[in-house]
């Protein structure tokens, strides 16, 4: 049973760096280099058989300075590209750093559409310097005139120059640096051959886990935007998982150094802009190309052809067909004491009807009006209580209430950092009194979301904070 623990996603994930299952009920592995976060993880069986996820919480490692972890490839002639991988190498090469070929200093000549890919704080590449007699060589860096670290520690430790053995593909530069499966990403370097013998197999991406990408290869050649340099558009392998990516030639039996690629949504990343690559941005959430990466903000979003939309008619004066004349339902309902909710409002869309809005009333029967709280409401007597047209509801009048209210009053509150004026109501809520909004944008700062547009300023059932004056409402 070959079962290992990982860390991610089943589309996209890191392997621990060793993983112990002594029976199926348990096991040990070791966290890999992974960023600081809440993440998943998970059991691999066999390669084949995902279990279950596990939420797992990677704590920041503890500085001990810079560090090597590995390189690759491990030997090759002058010219060839060498991948350092480790930490805290700076997020851009600093006047004083430097990389040496056992005191022999690194050739840093690359194309110019690398210049910005070769240094980072956790990748570094370099190029073989020529004039260096063959032999095996530590690996070794200076950095920020404080650090001096080197590969001493690693196995195999040196690289060997051998001027006898070919170049390889030499990879720079691959964008974007993040993507899902079947994806579109290029890649650039030198020495990738014309790719004469791309849907043979022979020329081809390889991502990790030998995942070979060798049919869905758009172009492979020299690149038409960037001088002095050979570049791949492709897709990313189906199965691709995050990890690094090489690129294999033709007549030539080792692939190029390796760069990291995660597979995945750039949305997902702490700095999903970052996440992308020096040139690209990653589309926002809600956009048509949600969580790629691509050269402009433009592209996120569905092209629509323009439109013309064009009407012909013609206007004349006329008269409502019942021969009333209101300007609106308010007036006619007001004037005629009556609220029919089947009538078609005048001159504006809609059924007549005392709804304020935010609600789903239904009208019981007859007008809103003080004869009706009265005729209808308990404890609302003549003298003692009124209809408030605003909030549609029956109030006791100012100083009528058996005992002391809070009416409903204008309130200023901040909302995203604006002072807005809002009409609060006190109303029972959760068996005590409590002030509410109605709002059709969210509430304001310390009040909260009951949902339906409506925002209290509590939810308590123990403790009121406000006496409400309101005795029932026209609708059910």
């Amino acid at each position: 049973m070959d079962s290992r623990a990982r860390f991610g996603s089943y589309g996209g994930s890191v392997t621990a760096i060793t993983s112990v299952f002594n029976d199926n009920l348990s096991g040990r592995a070791t966290v890999p280099g992974i960023e600081k976060g809440t993440t998943t993880t998970f059991v691999r069986k066999d390669n084949i058989i995902d279990s279950n996820y596990l939420q797992f919480f990677k704590e920041e490692d503890p500085y001990t300075g810079p560090y090597i972890s590995s390189f690759s490839p491990t030997q090759g002639p002058p010219g060839e590209y060498v991948t350092i991988r480790g930490g805290g190498f700076g997020d851009h090469q600093g006047i004083d750093d430097e990389v040496l070929f056992g005191g022999h200093e690194a050739d840093f000549d690359f194309p110019p559409v690398c210049q910005d890919s070769v240094w980072t704080d956790n990748q570094v590449i370099v190029k073989v310097p020529e004039g260096v007699p063959d032999g095996d060589y530590l690996l070794e860096m200076d950095l920020r005139d404080e650090w001096e670290i080197d590969t001493s520690q690693l196995s195999p430790s040196q690289f060997t120059i051998d001027e006898s053995l070919d170049l390889t593909p030499n990879l720079c530069l691959i964008e974007p640096r993040i993507g899902p499966q079947n994806s579109e990403i290029g890649l650039w370097g030198e020495d990738f051959g014309p790719g004469d013998n791309i849907g043979f197999g022979q020329d081809r991406v390889r991502f990790h886990r030998e995942r070979d990408q060798f049919s869905d290869i758009d172009f492979w050649g020299p690149s038409v935007e960037h001088i002095d340099a050979d570049e791949i558009r492709t897709l990313v392998h189906g199965e691709a998982e995050t990890g690094p990516v090489r690129v294999f030639r033709s007549g030539i039996a080792e692939g190029s150094n390796s760069m990291d690629f995660h597979v995945g949504l750039c949305t997902e990343a702490e700095d999903p802009d970052d996440a992308c690559g020096i040139n690209q941005v990653c589309c926002p959430e809600g956009t048509m190309e949600e969580g790629k990466c691509v050269d402009d903000l433009d592209e996120c979003y569905m092209d629509i052809p323009a439109s013309v939309y064009e009407w012909d008619f013609e206007s004349g004066f006329g008269t409502t067909t019942d021969g009333e004349d209101f300007v609106d339902c308010q007036e006619r309902s007001r004037e005629l004491d009556l609220c029919e909710s089947d009538l078609m409002c005048p001159n504006k869309p809609g059924l007549c009807s005392f709804n304020p809005g935010g609600h789903s009333y239904t009208i019981i029967s007859g007008a809103c009006s003080d004869d009706y709280c009265q005729d209808n409401i308990e404890g609302c007597d003549a003298g003692n209580c009124q209809y408030d047209e605003y909030l549609n509801r029956c109030l006791y009048l100012e100083g009528a209430s058996p005992e002391s209210c809070d009416p409903p009053e204008e309130t200023e509150e901040t909302l995203a950092g604006e002072d807005r004026t809002f009409v609060r109501e006190c109303v029972e809520y959760n068996s005590q009194g409590h002030w509410r909004i109605e709002t059709e944008t969210s509430c304001p700062d310390g009040w909260i979301n009951i949902g339906d547009g409506v925002c209290m300023d509590s939810v308590s059932s123990d403790v009121s904070t406000c006496d409400p004056c309101s005795l029932g409402s026209c609708f059910e």
